[in-house]
């Protein structure tokens, strides 16, 4: 299986969508809404890595603002260093790529490159297992014309004990949603970000799981888009008759405030499929990957005003 759904985004009417697995070290496939009947259809167009290698795992992450589209090879050699990652900047008119960052020293199986979120002129990339921060950081990495270079780091917040800070991102706007995992027995959180006009990040809220379902995968995945942040569970809870569980759509209330809204129930897409794996999320849809087992696809859910998240249709692999 070439794992097709390994990462999606969306902006506007085109999505990307990520095949790490496929023969040329990875793909990344462009589709494209039709405006008339609502479906979405492959255009044809795909990236892999520029030099092809077995084991680039090419399309792991996928992040996509428009004017440029991040790719993720977090199993890519960086000099001699095996299985260190990297991020792959194009421009999504002409497919070239910008350039490729990595980290300044870049270490093996650490997979950079795994988590990040794409804003404007900006790309976050989470570390959750750094060795110089053993709770995790979030690199912010800064677009100056057609340069980009490292501007900052987010480290986990004081407070109760929290594991892998940056286990998920989401950006919209001036807003960066970062998940956390806690320690085992307790539930994950998500703390959310603005930039000021100095360009500083200061943390505004903390939100916790909604429903039954109080996990340390609370927060795993994440979507975000204005005031609406979609957060995922991608494991499974037997003890509560769930084979796969529901993505938590969280509304701005007012101010910091974040309320669950609604859940989107996936359909029956076989126990242990790793539903919301990843999710992307514009104005009008919400994307969830699925991929614990071939052949891996999306499911796009149309949300509206009242919150409610009705699937649309699911895609098969191209």
């Amino acid at each position: 299986s070439a794992r097709f759904g390994s990462a999606v985004a969306i902006k506007g009417d085109i999505a990307w969508i990520g095949a790490r697995l496929a023969s040329t070290g990875g793909r990344a496939y462009e589709y494209r809404m039709d405006s008339v009947t609502g479906m979405w259809a492959a255009t044809g167009r795909s990236i892999t890595p520029p030099v092809p290698a077995s084991g680039d795992q090419f399309g792991s992450t996928i992040a996509f603002d428009g004017s440029v589209l991040a790719v993720g090879a977090t199993g890519a050699t960086v000099g001699t260093v095996n299985q260190a990652g990297a991020v792959d900047l194009f421009d999504p008119r002409t497919l070239t790529r910008i350039i490729r960052i990595t980290e300044a020293t870049p270490t093996s199986e650490i997979h950079f490159g795994s988590i990040m979120a794409l804003g404007d002129g900006f790309l976050a990339v989470a570390s959750p297992n750094r060795s110089s921060a053993p709770d995790g950081a979030v690199d912010i990495w800064s677009r100056s014309g057609t340069s980009w270079a490292r501007t900052g780091t987010l480290v986990a917040p004081a407070g109760p004990a929290l594991y892998d800070f940056g286990a998920s991102l989401a950006v919209s706007g001036n807003r960066l949603v970062v998940g956390t995992r806690g320690p085992a027995g307790q539930t994950g959180q998500v703390f959310v970000f603005e930039k000021g006009p100095r360009g500083t990040w200061n943390q505004v809220s903390r939100i916790e799981t909604a429903g039954p379902l109080r996990t340390d995968y609370y927060g795993s995945s994440l979507a975000a888009n204005g005031g609406l942040i979609a957060m995922g569970i991608p494991t499974e809870f037997p003890n509560l008759g769930l084979s796969r569980s529901p993505v938590w759509l969280h509304r701005n209330t007012g101010g910091q405030t974040w309320t669950a809204v609604a859940p989107a129930v996936p359909d029956d897409l076989g126990s242990y499929s790793q539903f919301a794996s990843n999710m992307a999320m514009t104005s009008r849809y919400l994307a969830v990957a699925y991929n614990g087992g071939p052949p891996g696809g999306i499911t796009v859910f149309l949300h509206n005003p009242a919150g409610n998240l009705p699937p649309s249709f699911t895609s098969s692999p191209v």
